[in-house]
């Protein structure tokens, strides 16, 4: 973002003569961009976002060590997002897809349901090794996520917050998935899960590349991967899970992230509320 986009606009000028109109023309043109890896789209809002808070971060330090009197960003809007609505699968759906990935490749069985069972991001999925499955009480531990930046090689980090780091028990169906994935693959403790074989690690996409073709293969309704994830804590919550225990499930840092981003109901909870509502107002029927 600095190199390529922040610092070719914004970086001759003397920070003391930087103005709130060199943010805003910034901006401006940055909204005009299109994205040079995805096919011509436009720097989305969020990723506006980005830039926007990133510039006012950098500024703002120069504020505290005295380089400025005032951070110019403060006087520009920032770009407007739309609140997010979250993608999933209604309960019928998600056994329409447990059902479809039965006769798939052993090695993607394993990966989408453990997506879909628990919840986990694309990248916390990715970094996965063997040795983080605790096999006699069945639990995962989460303590690092995958990322790829570009013409770099594939690394993992630590997960993006400190309550990414967890352990979650595993569902029952999926034990059965992984100890087959596990004894095919023949990888140690050190490999990883998503791997071909040891030592073939699959790219960070893959997966994302993958469920796409099969979903539109299968005829399923269309989600992404990353709705897996949002299935999870819609099935959860549905469920009348916690919202505590679900945010710590998903490895949210506040209960109020897994609540705004999953306000959202199931077809079975509205009709659920429907009928209750009927029930209000309807005579109930004489007993027999």
């Amino acid at each position: 973002m600095l190199t390529t986009r922040i610092m070719p606009a914004l970086g001759l000028i003397r920070l003391d003569q930087l103005q709130p109109r060199h943010i805003f023309e910034f901006m401006t043109k940055l909204a005009g961009i299109k994205h040079a890896r995805r096919d011509g789209e436009m720097i989305t809002k969020h990723s506006q976002r980005k830039y926007y808070c990133l510039v006012s971060v950098i500024l703002q330090d120069a504020v505290y060590s005295g380089l400025l009197t005032s951070n110019p960003v403060r006087q520009v809007r920032a770009p407007c997002i739309e609140k997010h609505r979250a993608l999933f699968y209604e309960p019928h759906d998600v056994l329409q897809l447990w059902l479809a990935l039965e006769t798939e490749p052993l090695m993607w069985q394993a990966i989408i349901a453990t997506g879909l069972l628990m919840g986990i991001r694309r990248g916390e999925l990715m970094g996965l090794r063997w040795g983080d499955i605790n096999w006699e009480r069945n639990t995962i531990t989460i303590e690092r996520a995958a990322f790829r930046v570009s013409k770099q090689e594939q690394c993992v980090k630590v997960p993006k917050t400190a309550t990414s780091k967890r352990t979650i028990p595993m569902p029952a169906p999926l034990v059965p998935v992984l100890q087959a994935w596990h004894e095919q693959q023949g990888g140690t403790a050190d490999d990883y899960i998503c791997a071909e074989r040891p030592g073939k690690w699959l790219h960070v996409d893959a997966p994302t590349k993958w469920f796409a073709k099969f979903i539109a293969r299968r005829c399923l309704p269309p989600l992404n991967l990353h709705g897996l994830r949002h299935t999870a804590a819609t099935i959860m919550l549905e469920a009348g899970i916690p919202v505590k225990t679900v945010s710590e499930h998903l490895g949210h840092g506040q209960t109020s992230t897994t609540t705004n981003i999953y306000a959202h109901t199931t077809q079975v909870s509205r009709d659920q509320a429907a009928e209750t509502m009927s029930n209000a107002v309807t005579p109930g029927k004489p007993s027999e």
